[in-house]
Protein backbone atom coordinates (compact mmCIF):
# COMPACT_ATOMS: atom_id res chain seq x y z
CA UNK A 1 0.00 0.00 0.00
CA UNK A 2 1.34 3.32 -0.80
CA UNK A 3 0.43 5.50 2.39
CA UNK A 4 1.91 8.99 0.75
CA UNK A 5 -0.76 8.03 -2.68
CA UNK A 6 -3.64 7.46 -0.11
CA UNK A 7 -2.91 10.43 1.60
CA UNK A 8 -2.93 12.38 -1.51
CA UNK A 9 -6.21 10.79 -2.44
CA UNK A 10 -7.38 11.55 1.07
CA UNK A 11 -6.96 15.21 0.20
CA UNK A 12 -9.66 15.62 -2.10
CA UNK A 13 -12.17 14.29 0.66
CA UNK A 14 -11.65 17.23 3.07
CA UNK A 15 -14.15 19.57 2.55
CA UNK A 16 -16.63 16.79 2.90
CA UNK A 17 -15.78 15.16 5.81
CA UNK A 18 -17.71 16.04 8.10
CA UNK A 19 -20.88 15.48 5.86
CA UNK A 20 -19.59 11.60 5.13
CA UNK A 21 -18.92 10.97 9.01
CA UNK A 22 -22.18 11.83 9.42
CA UNK A 23 -23.40 9.45 7.03
CA UNK A 24 -21.54 6.79 8.76
CA UNK A 25 -23.15 7.75 11.73
CA UNK A 26 -26.48 7.84 10.52
CA UNK A 27 -25.54 4.24 8.84
CA UNK A 28 -24.95 2.86 12.33
CA UNK A 29 -28.14 4.21 13.93
CA UNK A 30 -29.97 2.46 10.73
CA UNK A 31 -29.15 -0.53 12.72
CA UNK A 32 -31.03 0.55 15.66
CA UNK A 33 -33.97 -0.09 14.17
CA UNK A 34 -33.03 -4.37 13.91
CA UNK A 35 -33.89 -4.16 17.70
CA UNK A 36 -38.10 -4.05 17.05
CA UNK A 37 -37.43 -5.85 14.69
CA UNK A 38 -36.53 -8.70 16.09
CA UNK A 39 -38.63 -8.51 18.99
CA UNK A 40 -41.76 -8.31 16.37
CA UNK A 41 -40.32 -11.41 14.96
CA UNK A 42 -40.89 -13.33 18.19
CA UNK A 43 -43.79 -12.03 18.94
CA UNK A 44 -45.12 -13.56 15.31
CA UNK A 45 -43.91 -16.94 15.99
CA UNK A 46 -43.72 -16.98 19.58
CA UNK A 47 -47.53 -15.51 20.33
CA UNK A 48 -49.45 -14.15 17.42
CA UNK A 49 -49.14 -17.28 15.41
CA UNK A 50 -49.70 -19.89 18.38
CA UNK A 51 -52.74 -17.77 19.59
CA UNK A 52 -54.03 -17.52 16.05
CA UNK A 53 -54.61 -13.73 16.45
CA UNK A 54 -54.64 -12.36 12.50
CA UNK A 55 -55.32 -9.08 13.64
CA UNK A 56 -52.30 -8.99 15.69
CA UNK A 57 -49.97 -10.39 13.26
CA UNK A 58 -51.38 -7.78 10.40
CA UNK A 59 -50.33 -5.06 12.77
CA UNK A 60 -46.52 -7.01 13.80
CA UNK A 61 -46.25 -7.52 10.42
CA UNK A 62 -47.11 -3.77 9.68
CA UNK A 63 -44.85 -2.54 12.40
CA UNK A 64 -41.95 -4.26 10.82
CA UNK A 65 -42.61 -3.15 6.52
CA UNK A 66 -42.71 0.45 8.11
CA UNK A 67 -39.22 -0.12 9.67
CA UNK A 68 -38.21 -1.32 6.22
CA UNK A 69 -39.30 1.13 4.57
CA UNK A 70 -37.64 4.13 6.88
CA UNK A 71 -34.41 2.15 6.71
CA UNK A 72 -34.47 2.09 2.90
CA UNK A 73 -35.57 5.66 2.90
CA UNK A 74 -32.63 6.78 5.17
CA UNK A 75 -30.28 4.67 2.99
CA UNK A 76 -31.01 6.56 -0.21
CA UNK A 77 -30.59 9.06 1.50
CA UNK A 78 -27.51 8.68 3.16
CA UNK A 79 -25.36 6.78 -0.26
CA UNK A 80 -26.92 9.74 -2.48
CA UNK A 81 -25.11 12.27 -0.29
CA UNK A 82 -21.34 9.79 -0.38
CA UNK A 83 -22.37 9.46 -4.18
CA UNK A 84 -22.27 13.18 -4.45
CA UNK A 85 -19.09 13.69 -2.39
CA UNK A 86 -16.94 11.07 -4.70
CA UNK A 87 -17.97 12.45 -7.89
CA UNK A 88 -16.98 15.37 -6.42
CA UNK A 89 -13.81 14.24 -4.75
CA UNK A 90 -12.99 12.69 -8.46
CA UNK A 91 -13.57 15.69 -9.80
CA UNK A 92 -11.43 17.30 -8.37
CA UNK A 93 -8.50 14.69 -8.37
CA UNK A 94 -8.63 14.96 -11.79
CA UNK A 95 -8.19 18.75 -12.05
CA UNK A 96 -5.68 18.17 -10.17
CA UNK A 97 -4.18 15.88 -11.92
CA UNK A 98 -4.01 18.54 -15.20
CA UNK A 99 -2.79 21.14 -13.45
CA UNK A 100 0.17 18.86 -12.64
CA UNK A 101 0.97 17.20 -15.95
CA UNK A 102 0.82 21.08 -17.32
CA UNK A 103 3.58 21.89 -14.66
CA UNK A 104 5.68 19.12 -15.16
CA UNK A 105 9.29 19.76 -17.69
CA UNK A 106 9.52 18.93 -20.92
CA UNK A 107 12.07 16.37 -20.58
CA UNK A 108 9.77 14.30 -18.08
CA UNK A 109 7.52 14.16 -21.75
CA UNK A 110 10.39 13.25 -23.50
CA UNK A 111 11.10 10.10 -21.31
CA UNK A 112 7.19 9.27 -20.47
CA UNK A 113 5.00 7.07 -21.70
CA UNK A 114 1.74 9.66 -22.72
CA UNK A 115 -0.61 6.66 -22.77
CA UNK A 116 0.51 6.00 -19.02
CA UNK A 117 -0.28 9.30 -18.20
CA UNK A 118 -3.74 9.09 -20.33
CA UNK A 119 -4.49 5.75 -18.88
CA UNK A 120 -3.85 7.01 -15.53
CA UNK A 121 -6.43 10.52 -15.82
CA UNK A 122 -9.12 7.88 -16.99
CA UNK A 123 -8.86 4.53 -16.48
CA UNK A 124 -6.87 4.96 -12.77
CA UNK A 125 -9.41 7.89 -11.58
CA UNK A 126 -12.35 5.45 -12.58
CA UNK A 127 -11.14 2.63 -10.60
CA UNK A 128 -10.71 5.06 -7.57
CA UNK A 129 -14.33 6.42 -8.23
CA UNK A 130 -15.50 2.90 -7.87
CA UNK A 131 -13.74 1.84 -5.30
CA UNK A 132 -14.40 5.09 -3.05
CA UNK A 133 -18.66 4.32 -3.97
CA UNK A 134 -17.73 1.10 -2.66
CA UNK A 135 -15.64 1.77 0.35
CA UNK A 136 -17.99 4.79 1.65
CA UNK A 137 -21.89 2.94 0.50
CA UNK A 138 -21.09 0.03 1.20
CA UNK A 139 -17.81 -1.21 3.08
CA UNK A 140 -17.85 0.81 5.94
CA UNK A 141 -21.39 1.38 6.48
CA UNK A 142 -21.85 -2.46 5.93
CA UNK A 143 -19.00 -3.17 8.91
CA UNK A 144 -20.53 -0.37 11.46
CA UNK A 145 -24.41 -2.34 10.92
CA UNK A 146 -22.33 -6.02 11.25
CA UNK A 147 -20.87 -4.85 14.59
CA UNK A 148 -24.89 -3.76 15.95
CA UNK A 149 -26.10 -7.08 14.39
CA UNK A 150 -23.20 -8.82 15.90
CA UNK A 151 -24.13 -6.96 19.45
CA UNK A 152 -28.15 -8.08 19.25
CA UNK A 153 -26.93 -11.64 17.97
CA UNK A 154 -24.97 -12.22 21.21
CA UNK A 155 -27.90 -11.18 23.34
CA UNK A 156 -30.05 -13.51 21.72
CA UNK A 157 -27.75 -16.34 22.04
CA UNK A 158 -24.07 -16.03 22.55
CA UNK A 159 -23.20 -19.87 21.86
CA UNK A 160 -25.12 -20.19 18.87
CA UNK A 161 -23.31 -16.42 17.86
CA UNK A 162 -19.92 -18.20 18.54
CA UNK A 163 -20.51 -20.85 16.54
CA UNK A 164 -21.75 -18.32 13.46
CA UNK A 165 -18.52 -16.16 13.82
CA UNK A 166 -16.15 -19.41 13.71
CA UNK A 167 -17.75 -19.64 10.25
CA UNK A 168 -17.40 -16.26 9.17
CA UNK A 169 -14.16 -16.57 10.35
CA UNK A 170 -12.89 -19.25 8.46
CA UNK A 171 -15.06 -17.80 5.11
CA UNK A 172 -13.17 -14.73 5.74
CA UNK A 173 -10.06 -16.73 5.37
CA UNK A 174 -10.88 -18.43 2.21
CA UNK A 175 -11.42 -14.60 0.68
CA UNK A 176 -8.33 -13.30 2.00
CA UNK A 177 -6.48 -16.23 0.51
CA UNK A 178 -8.75 -15.36 -3.17
CA UNK A 179 -7.40 -11.67 -2.81
CA UNK A 180 -4.12 -12.76 -3.27
CA UNK A 181 -5.37 -13.72 -7.20
CA UNK A 182 -7.30 -11.48 -7.51
CA UNK A 183 -4.85 -8.40 -6.91
CA UNK A 184 -2.45 -10.45 -9.31
CA UNK A 185 -5.15 -10.76 -11.76
CA UNK A 186 -5.99 -7.78 -11.57
CA UNK A 187 -2.37 -5.93 -11.88
CA UNK A 188 -1.88 -8.38 -15.27
CA UNK A 189 -5.43 -6.63 -16.61
CA UNK A 190 -4.55 -3.37 -15.97
CA UNK A 191 -0.90 -4.01 -17.95
CA UNK A 192 -3.32 -5.14 -20.64
CA UNK A 193 -5.41 -2.51 -20.99
CA UNK A 194 -2.55 -0.44 -21.25
CA UNK A 195 -0.52 -2.24 -23.87
CA UNK A 196 -3.66 -2.36 -25.98
CA UNK A 197 -4.54 1.33 -25.52
CA UNK A 198 -0.98 2.28 -26.60
CA UNK A 199 -1.36 0.24 -29.51
CA UNK A 200 -4.61 1.40 -30.63
CA UNK A 201 -2.99 5.03 -30.20
CA UNK A 202 -0.07 4.43 -32.05
CA UNK A 203 -2.10 2.31 -34.78
CA UNK A 204 -4.49 5.53 -35.48
CA UNK A 205 -1.10 7.77 -35.21
CA UNK A 206 1.05 6.24 -38.11
CA UNK A 207 -2.20 5.27 -40.28
CA UNK A 208 -0.36 6.56 -42.87
CA UNK A 209 3.16 4.96 -42.66
CA UNK A 210 0.91 1.81 -42.47
CA UNK A 211 -0.78 2.33 -45.89
CA UNK A 212 2.04 3.49 -48.05
CA UNK A 213 4.48 0.67 -46.42
CA UNK A 214 1.41 -1.80 -47.13
CA UNK A 215 1.70 -2.93 -43.28
CA UNK A 216 -1.82 -3.54 -42.58
CA UNK A 217 -1.63 -7.44 -42.32
CA UNK A 218 1.30 -6.61 -39.89
CA UNK A 219 -0.69 -4.10 -37.95
CA UNK A 220 -4.42 -6.20 -38.11
CA UNK A 221 -2.17 -9.27 -36.57
CA UNK A 222 -0.50 -6.84 -34.05
CA UNK A 223 -3.39 -5.67 -33.03
CA UNK A 224 -5.11 -9.07 -32.97
CA UNK A 225 -2.67 -10.04 -30.51
CA UNK A 226 -2.78 -7.39 -27.85
CA UNK A 227 -6.32 -7.88 -28.42
CA UNK A 228 -6.45 -11.72 -27.58
CA UNK A 229 -4.11 -11.23 -24.59
CA UNK A 230 -6.54 -8.06 -23.11
CA UNK A 231 -9.41 -10.71 -23.78
CA UNK A 232 -7.77 -13.59 -21.52
CA UNK A 233 -6.55 -11.45 -19.01
CA UNK A 234 -10.05 -10.00 -18.58
CA UNK A 235 -11.21 -13.29 -18.69
CA UNK A 236 -9.29 -14.83 -15.80
CA UNK A 237 -10.29 -12.12 -13.43
CA UNK A 238 -13.99 -12.39 -14.50
CA UNK A 239 -13.37 -15.88 -13.32
CA UNK A 240 -11.82 -15.47 -9.92
CA UNK A 241 -14.50 -12.10 -9.18
CA UNK A 242 -17.40 -15.03 -10.21
CA UNK A 243 -15.75 -17.63 -7.83
CA UNK A 244 -15.14 -15.13 -5.18
CA UNK A 245 -18.89 -13.98 -5.35
CA UNK A 246 -19.96 -17.40 -5.74
CA UNK A 247 -18.05 -18.66 -2.61
CA UNK A 248 -19.55 -16.14 -0.81
CA UNK A 249 -23.22 -17.07 -1.80
CA UNK A 250 -22.13 -20.86 -1.07
CA UNK A 251 -20.37 -20.13 2.19
CA UNK A 252 -23.64 -18.01 3.14
CA UNK A 253 -26.17 -20.55 2.61
CA UNK A 254 -24.27 -23.05 4.04
CA UNK A 255 -24.06 -21.09 7.53
CA UNK A 256 -27.75 -20.71 7.52
CA UNK A 257 -28.33 -24.40 7.34
CA UNK A 258 -26.02 -25.34 10.61
CA UNK A 259 -27.61 -22.56 12.00
CA UNK A 260 -31.16 -24.10 11.14
CA UNK A 261 -29.72 -27.83 12.70
CA UNK A 262 -27.79 -26.33 15.55
CA UNK A 263 -30.96 -23.59 16.72
CA UNK A 264 -33.44 -26.73 15.30
CA UNK A 265 -31.37 -29.02 18.08
CA UNK A 266 -31.58 -26.39 20.86
CA UNK A 267 -35.65 -25.99 19.76
CA UNK A 268 -35.65 -30.16 20.66
CA UNK A 269 -33.53 -29.55 23.64
CA UNK A 270 -36.32 -26.93 24.57
CA UNK A 271 -33.04 -24.36 24.85
CA UNK A 272 -34.54 -21.62 22.96
CA UNK A 273 -38.15 -20.96 21.49
CA UNK A 274 -39.40 -21.40 17.86
CA UNK A 275 -39.68 -17.58 18.12
CA UNK A 276 -35.63 -16.94 19.13
CA UNK A 277 -34.36 -19.04 16.36
CA UNK A 278 -36.53 -17.21 14.11
CA UNK A 279 -35.22 -13.98 15.20
CA UNK A 280 -32.09 -14.74 15.72
CA UNK A 281 -31.70 -16.30 11.76
CA UNK A 282 -33.26 -13.31 10.61
CA UNK A 283 -30.64 -10.92 12.15
CA UNK A 284 -28.26 -13.73 11.01
CA UNK A 285 -29.25 -13.21 7.55
CA UNK A 286 -29.09 -9.46 7.34
CA UNK A 287 -25.59 -9.64 8.83
CA UNK A 288 -24.92 -12.38 6.33
CA UNK A 289 -25.84 -9.16 3.40
CA UNK A 290 -23.89 -6.63 5.54
CA UNK A 291 -20.59 -8.96 4.90
CA UNK A 292 -21.32 -9.65 2.04
CA UNK A 293 -21.39 -6.50 0.78
CA UNK A 294 -18.19 -6.08 2.87
CA UNK A 295 -16.56 -8.74 0.37
CA UNK A 296 -17.84 -8.00 -2.40
CA UNK A 297 -16.18 -4.45 -2.51
CA UNK A 298 -13.30 -6.21 -1.99
CA UNK A 299 -12.19 -6.47 -5.62
CA UNK A 300 -13.03 -2.54 -6.45
CA UNK A 301 -10.51 -1.97 -3.16
CA UNK A 302 -8.10 -4.18 -4.75
CA UNK A 303 -8.79 -1.91 -8.21
CA UNK A 304 -8.53 1.51 -6.44
CA UNK A 305 -5.07 0.13 -4.48
CA UNK A 306 -3.47 -1.08 -7.89
CA UNK A 307 -4.61 2.57 -9.14
CA UNK A 308 -3.41 4.31 -6.43
CA UNK A 309 0.06 3.24 -6.61
CA UNK A 310 0.10 4.52 -10.48
CA UNK A 311 -1.47 7.86 -8.87
CA UNK A 312 1.79 8.04 -6.32
CA UNK A 313 4.07 6.94 -9.41
CA UNK A 314 3.10 10.12 -10.89
CA UNK A 315 2.52 12.48 -8.29
CA UNK A 316 5.18 11.70 -5.87
CA UNK A 317 7.71 10.96 -9.07
CA UNK A 318 11.25 12.85 -9.60
CA UNK A 319 10.36 15.25 -11.47
CA UNK A 320 10.79 18.88 -10.72
CA UNK A 321 9.55 22.21 -12.91
CA UNK A 322 12.77 23.90 -14.16
CA UNK A 323 11.81 27.01 -12.26
CA UNK A 324 9.36 27.58 -9.38
CA UNK A 325 9.22 31.19 -9.05
CA UNK A 326 6.25 33.44 -7.98
CA UNK A 327 7.21 37.20 -9.10
CA UNK A 328 5.36 39.00 -12.03
CA UNK A 329 6.98 41.93 -13.93
CA UNK A 330 5.26 44.36 -16.66
CA UNK A 331 7.64 42.27 -19.14
CA UNK A 332 9.14 44.62 -22.05
CA UNK A 333 10.87 42.12 -24.26
CA UNK A 334 14.08 42.03 -22.95
CA UNK A 335 15.74 39.04 -22.62
CA UNK A 336 19.18 37.82 -21.96
CA UNK A 337 21.12 34.38 -21.73
CA UNK A 338 24.66 35.04 -19.64
CA UNK A 339 27.33 32.23 -20.34
CA UNK A 340 24.70 29.26 -20.00
CA UNK A 341 25.88 25.42 -20.65
CA UNK A 342 23.43 23.03 -21.24
CA UNK A 343 23.22 19.79 -22.28
CA UNK A 344 20.83 16.40 -22.56
CA UNK A 345 22.50 14.01 -20.31
CA UNK A 346 25.74 13.34 -20.85
CA UNK A 347 25.47 15.02 -23.94
CA UNK A 348 26.74 18.78 -24.17
CA UNK A 349 25.16 20.88 -26.25
CA UNK A 350 25.66 24.50 -25.20
CA UNK A 351 28.81 26.37 -23.74
CA UNK A 352 29.00 29.80 -22.10
CA UNK A 353 26.28 30.65 -25.03
CA UNK A 354 25.30 34.35 -24.55
CA UNK A 355 22.38 36.10 -26.20
CA UNK A 356 20.69 39.30 -25.91
CA UNK A 357 16.61 39.98 -26.93
CA UNK A 358 15.65 43.24 -27.32
CA UNK A 359 12.14 44.97 -28.13
CA UNK A 360 11.98 45.70 -31.54
CA UNK A 361 15.38 44.10 -32.31
CA UNK A 362 16.04 41.03 -34.47
CA UNK A 363 18.18 38.52 -33.74
CA UNK A 364 18.75 35.37 -36.31
CA UNK A 365 19.92 31.94 -35.30
CA UNK A 366 22.36 30.09 -37.80
CA UNK A 367 23.69 26.91 -37.76
CA UNK A 368 23.52 23.16 -39.09
CA UNK A 369 20.76 20.91 -38.17
CA UNK A 370 20.70 19.85 -34.73
CA UNK A 371 23.14 21.89 -33.02
CA UNK A 372 21.34 23.33 -30.27
CA UNK A 373 19.45 25.99 -32.32
CA UNK A 374 16.03 25.19 -30.81
CA UNK A 375 16.95 24.11 -27.37
CA UNK A 376 17.97 27.98 -27.26
CA UNK A 377 14.08 28.61 -27.67
CA UNK A 378 13.16 26.34 -25.63
CA UNK A 379 15.70 27.71 -22.60
CA UNK A 380 13.67 31.26 -23.79
CA UNK A 381 10.52 29.43 -22.59
CA UNK A 382 12.21 28.31 -19.65
CA UNK A 383 11.59 24.25 -20.27
CA UNK A 384 14.49 23.39 -19.32
CA UNK A 385 17.10 24.81 -16.60
CA UNK A 386 20.78 24.89 -18.02
CA UNK A 387 23.51 23.41 -15.70
CA UNK A 388 25.17 26.66 -15.25
CA UNK A 389 24.84 30.39 -16.35
CA UNK A 390 21.63 32.57 -16.14
CA UNK A 391 18.51 33.86 -18.17
CA UNK A 392 17.16 37.04 -17.43
CA UNK A 393 13.95 38.67 -18.11
CA UNK A 394 14.12 42.94 -18.09
CA UNK A 395 17.03 41.98 -15.65
CA UNK A 396 15.63 39.60 -13.41
CA UNK A 397 16.95 35.91 -13.25
CA UNK A 398 14.33 33.35 -14.29
CA UNK A 399 14.76 31.77 -10.72
CA UNK A 400 12.24 34.26 -9.43
CA UNK A 401 9.72 34.59 -12.18
CA UNK A 402 6.54 33.06 -12.46
CA UNK A 403 7.54 31.26 -16.31
CA UNK A 404 3.72 30.58 -17.00
CA UNK A 405 2.42 34.13 -16.85
CA UNK A 406 5.96 35.09 -18.52
CA UNK A 407 5.33 32.90 -21.35
CA UNK A 408 2.00 34.53 -22.07
CA UNK A 409 3.90 37.00 -23.40
CA UNK A 410 6.15 35.24 -25.66
CA UNK A 411 5.00 33.92 -28.87
CA UNK A 412 6.49 30.20 -30.22
CA UNK A 413 5.85 28.97 -33.58
CA UNK A 414 8.27 25.65 -33.86
CA UNK A 415 9.67 23.78 -36.76
CA UNK A 416 6.87 21.27 -37.15
CA UNK A 417 3.71 23.30 -35.22
CA UNK A 418 0.59 21.47 -33.71
CA UNK A 419 -2.07 21.93 -35.82
CA UNK A 420 -5.00 20.10 -33.41
CA UNK A 421 -8.84 19.10 -34.37
CA UNK A 422 -10.87 21.69 -34.84
CA UNK A 423 -11.43 24.60 -37.30
CA UNK A 424 -8.73 27.19 -38.32
CA UNK A 425 -10.08 29.82 -35.84
CA UNK A 426 -10.03 27.38 -32.70
CA UNK A 427 -6.40 26.73 -33.57
CA UNK A 428 -5.53 30.36 -34.20
CA UNK A 429 -7.52 31.25 -30.36
CA UNK A 430 -6.22 28.49 -28.74
CA UNK A 431 -5.70 29.80 -25.26
CA UNK A 432 -7.68 33.03 -26.04
CA UNK A 433 -11.05 31.29 -27.32
CA UNK A 434 -12.72 35.08 -26.83
CA UNK A 435 -10.68 36.27 -29.21
CA UNK A 436 -13.01 38.66 -31.15
CA UNK A 437 -13.13 37.45 -35.06
CA UNK A 438 -11.42 41.19 -36.18
CA UNK A 439 -8.30 40.01 -33.99
CA UNK A 440 -7.95 36.82 -35.59
CA UNK A 441 -7.90 38.20 -38.95
CA UNK A 442 -5.55 40.77 -38.53
CA UNK A 443 -3.00 38.28 -36.74
CA UNK A 444 -4.08 35.97 -39.76
CA UNK A 445 -3.26 38.64 -41.98
CA UNK A 446 0.77 39.57 -40.15
CA UNK A 447 1.06 35.95 -40.77
CA UNK A 448 0.12 36.01 -44.77
CA UNK A 449 -2.36 33.49 -44.21
CA UNK A 450 -5.43 35.72 -44.04
CA UNK A 451 -5.82 35.40 -47.96
CA UNK A 452 -5.73 31.33 -48.51
CA UNK A 453 -8.12 30.85 -45.65
CA UNK A 454 -10.65 33.26 -47.35
CA UNK A 455 -10.58 31.45 -50.26
CA UNK A 456 -11.53 27.92 -48.36
CA UNK A 457 -15.30 27.00 -48.46
CA UNK A 458 -16.04 27.81 -44.71
CA UNK A 459 -13.01 30.27 -44.09
CA UNK A 460 -12.17 30.55 -40.40
CA UNK A 461 -14.53 28.01 -39.74
CA UNK A 462 -13.18 25.23 -42.16
CA UNK A 463 -11.91 22.14 -40.23
CA UNK A 464 -8.32 21.27 -40.79
CA UNK A 465 -8.75 17.80 -39.84
CA UNK A 466 -6.57 15.37 -37.38
CA UNK A 467 -3.06 16.91 -37.08
CA UNK A 468 -4.51 19.69 -39.58
CA UNK A 469 -4.02 16.94 -42.64
CA UNK A 470 -6.37 18.85 -44.08
CA UNK A 471 -4.12 21.71 -44.90
CA UNK A 472 -0.28 22.06 -46.62
CA UNK A 473 2.20 22.09 -44.66
CA UNK A 474 2.76 25.80 -45.52
CA UNK A 475 -0.48 27.00 -44.43
CA UNK A 476 -0.06 25.05 -41.23
CA UNK A 477 3.01 26.97 -40.61
CA UNK A 478 1.34 30.55 -40.97
CA UNK A 479 -1.49 29.34 -39.01
CA UNK A 480 0.56 28.86 -35.96
CA UNK A 481 2.71 31.99 -36.78
CA UNK A 482 -0.81 33.89 -36.65
CA UNK A 483 -1.58 31.84 -33.20
CA UNK A 484 1.87 33.34 -32.24
CA UNK A 485 0.97 37.06 -33.19
CA UNK A 486 -2.58 36.74 -32.02
CA UNK A 487 -1.71 38.34 -28.29
CA UNK A 488 1.00 40.67 -29.44
CA UNK A 489 3.79 39.20 -27.53
CA UNK A 490 6.91 41.30 -26.03
CA UNK A 491 8.77 38.29 -27.73
CA UNK A 492 8.10 36.38 -30.99
CA UNK A 493 10.26 33.03 -31.32
CA UNK A 494 9.97 31.52 -34.99
CA UNK A 495 12.04 27.75 -35.56
CA UNK A 496 12.64 27.52 -39.45
CA UNK A 497 9.51 29.59 -40.30
CA UNK A 498 10.73 29.81 -43.98
CA UNK A 499 10.48 25.51 -44.18
CA UNK A 500 7.47 25.21 -46.03
CA UNK A 501 7.03 28.43 -47.75
CA UNK A 502 7.43 29.70 -51.11
CA UNK A 503 9.93 32.48 -51.60
CA UNK A 504 7.07 34.90 -52.79
CA UNK A 505 5.05 34.31 -49.13
CA UNK A 506 8.23 34.47 -47.42
CA UNK A 507 9.06 37.80 -48.65
CA UNK A 508 5.31 38.99 -47.74
CA UNK A 509 5.83 37.21 -44.11
CA UNK A 510 9.26 39.14 -43.65
CA UNK A 511 7.62 42.61 -44.94
CA UNK A 512 4.68 41.91 -42.12
CA UNK A 513 6.57 41.36 -39.36
CA UNK A 514 8.67 44.53 -39.72
CA UNK A 515 5.30 46.33 -39.96
CA UNK A 516 4.27 45.15 -36.58
CA UNK A 517 2.87 47.59 -34.55
CA UNK A 518 3.90 46.09 -30.95
CA UNK A 519 7.72 46.05 -31.91
CA UNK A 520 8.68 42.78 -30.26
CA UNK A 521 11.80 40.88 -29.62
CA UNK A 522 12.37 38.27 -32.56
CA UNK A 523 14.64 35.64 -32.82
CA UNK A 524 14.64 33.83 -35.74
CA UNK A 525 15.74 30.33 -36.05
CA UNK A 526 17.84 28.88 -39.86
CA UNK A 527 20.03 26.65 -40.45
CA UNK A 528 20.61 28.22 -43.70
CA UNK A 529 22.71 31.40 -43.16
CA UNK A 530 21.78 34.55 -45.44
CA UNK A 531 18.14 33.40 -45.85
CA UNK A 532 17.30 35.99 -42.99
CA UNK A 533 15.84 39.54 -43.39
CA UNK A 534 17.83 42.77 -42.68
CA UNK A 535 18.50 44.26 -40.56
CA UNK A 536 19.38 41.75 -38.06
CA UNK A 537 22.27 40.68 -35.67
CA UNK A 538 23.46 37.47 -36.69
CA UNK A 539 24.39 34.68 -34.51
CA UNK A 540 25.93 31.22 -35.63
CA UNK A 541 25.86 28.15 -33.65
CA UNK A 542 28.81 25.30 -33.85
CA UNK A 543 30.27 22.74 -31.56
CA UNK A 544 28.23 24.50 -28.87
CA UNK A 545 29.87 27.67 -29.25
CA UNK A 546 27.50 30.87 -30.27
CA UNK A 547 29.60 33.33 -32.02
CA UNK A 548 28.13 36.63 -33.78
CA UNK A 549 28.31 36.94 -37.22
CA UNK A 550 29.86 40.21 -39.15
CA UNK A 551 28.14 40.51 -41.99
CA UNK A 552 31.15 42.44 -43.43
CA UNK A 553 34.30 40.94 -41.79
CA UNK A 554 35.06 37.11 -39.76
CA UNK A 555 33.12 36.00 -36.69
CA UNK A 556 33.88 37.04 -33.13
CA UNK A 557 32.96 35.73 -30.32
CA UNK A 558 29.42 36.96 -28.55
CA UNK A 559 31.11 38.41 -24.67
CA UNK A 560 28.63 37.78 -21.88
Amino acid sequence: MDRAAWRYFYRFFRPCRRFLLLNLLVAACQSLAFLPMILLVRRIFDSAIPAGRLGLLARYCGGMILLILFNMLLFLWTRRGAIRAVKTAIRDLRNDLIQRYCAFSRSYYSRTDHSHLRFTLIQDTERLDMMSIGLLTQALPALLVSLTLSLLLVYLNGLLFAALLGLLSLALGIAWRMKRAIVAANARYRDSQKQYGRGVALLLQIMDLTRTQAAEPFEIERQRSAGDSLRADGQRLERLRTAYLEMQNTVMTAIGVIILFVGGAAIVGGRMSLGELISFYFLAVLLGNQVKSCWSSLPLIVGGNEALKALGEIVHGADRPPYAGRRRIPFRGDIALESVDFGYDERPVLKEASLNLKPGGLVVLTGPNGSGKSTIAYLVLGFYRPQSGVLRADGIAYDELDLPALRRRIGFVPQNPIIFPGTIRDNICYGYPETPLADTIRAARSAAAHDFIELLPERYETWVGENGMLLSGGQRQRIAIARALLHRPEVLILDEPATHLDPATVNQLTENLRRLDFSPAILLISHEPGAHPQPARIYGLKDGRLAEVDPAGPRREESA
